[in-house]
């Protein structure tokens, strides 16, 4: 029962990160003017955000799922 609730809530937490950072890409490739200028289109840069938001994520929430099962 455990397990599948902290399961559930590290897929939650990649979710909200890669989320979060992908926002924050796409924001800062169309609101920068010096970005917005020199970029044809902000997708390229918003998909890397969203694949090293990604590596980050599972990153974290691996080291906060042994730590969780360290404290159980």
């Amino acid at each position: 029962m455990l397990g599948a609730l902290g399961e559930i809530f590290s897929y939650l937490g990649i979710l909200i990160v890669c989320c979060g950072g992908t926002f924050f890409g796409y924001a800062m490739c169309t609101y920068n003017a010096t970005l917005k200028k020199n970029l044809y289109s902000p997708m390229i840069p918003t998909i890397i955000c969203f694949i090293l938001s990604a590596f980050v994520a599972v990153i974290f929430m691996s080291v906060y799922d042994m730590s969780i099962d360290t404290i159980l």
